[in-house]
């Protein structure tokens, strides 16, 4: 009677210790999508915002790249991050070079693609 009523504990603990273990991995698992979905999100603005500065370049669209590009370094990598300051400083020079920000723009969507597949 003893046997059967401590295996029936132990069995209990064991079955509430899996249960919580795999709600915490669950947990962390959604957490991580959540982070790269946003992520993937604040790239995206980045993209559009300088889709529109290239069509005109005006202080509204200078001023939507660079809010997007510090939203983005919020979540981005280290890498990412100087690739985006070398964007703000190109479209922000009294002369911006086109082909200079093109280029630019090519190294952040690689970083970009790390960022989120590394996430």
């Amino acid at each position: 009677m003893w046997t059967d009523l401590a295996s029936a504990i132990i069995t209990s603990v064991f079955t509430l210790v899996g249960v919580f273990i795999g709600a915490k991995l669950t947990n962390a698992s959604s957490s991580r999508q959540e982070e790269k979905k946003i992520l993937s999100e604040f790239y995206a603005d980045v993209f559009i915002a300088y889709s529109n500065y290239v069509i005109c370049q005006n202080n509204e669209n200078i001023a939507n790249i660079l809010s997007a590009c510090e939203k983005t370094k919020l979540l981005c990598s280290e890498k990412s991050a100087e690739v985006l300051n070398a964007l703000a400083y190109a479209v922000t020079r009294e002369h911006p070079v086109p082909h200079e920000c093109k280029n630019i723009v090519d190294q952040l969507r690689n970083s970009a693609k790390d960022d989120v597949r590394n996430r």
